[in-house]
This record gives C-alpha cells, sequence and structure tokens, in this order.
C-alpha cells in the first residue's frame, strides 16, 4: 500500500535499486482509500523513479499496474 508510505519517492527508488534487471512490481491500491488523481500522481512518481507502466491487470476493487524499470 504505496499510499501509506510518507515519502513514495524514496520507496520507489528503493524498490528499484533491488529490484533485478527484469524484475517487475505489482502496485494495487483500494480504491475507497485512493483517488483517480492520488493513483495518478503515484504513477508519475514512478516514473519520475526510472519505472515505466507494463500493465494495468484487473484486480477486484482496487486500483493497479505492474511497473518495470524504464
Amino acid at each position: 500500500m504505496v499510499h501509506e508510505v510518507p515519502n513514495q519517492e524514496d520507496l520507489l527508488n528503493e524498490i528499484r535499486t533491488f529490484l533485478k534487471p527484469h524484475g517487475q512490481v505489482l502496485i494495487v491500491e483500494p480504491p475507497f482509500h485512493v483517488s483517480k488523481s492520488a493513483f495518478g500522481e503515484t504513477m508519475r512518481k514512478s516514473g519520475s523513479a526510472g519505472f515505466k507502466i507494463v500493465e494495468r491487470p484487473k484486480v477486484l476493487f482496487s486500483k493497479a499496474v505492474i511497473l518495470k524499470k524504464a
């Protein structure tokens, strides 16, 4: 739950450092706590941290994205 972390940029940068070269990370957020704009902001921050979106899987009652290193 990325929305619970005070500094999302630091979290995403740290994930990027230990992710294997072809590894992927799944982010799933509950729609009742995370607005569409807040999720979009997290995606913007993930791009700044060096990730790109691979897929937007359907996860019941959630906002979800799969990221990999850009």
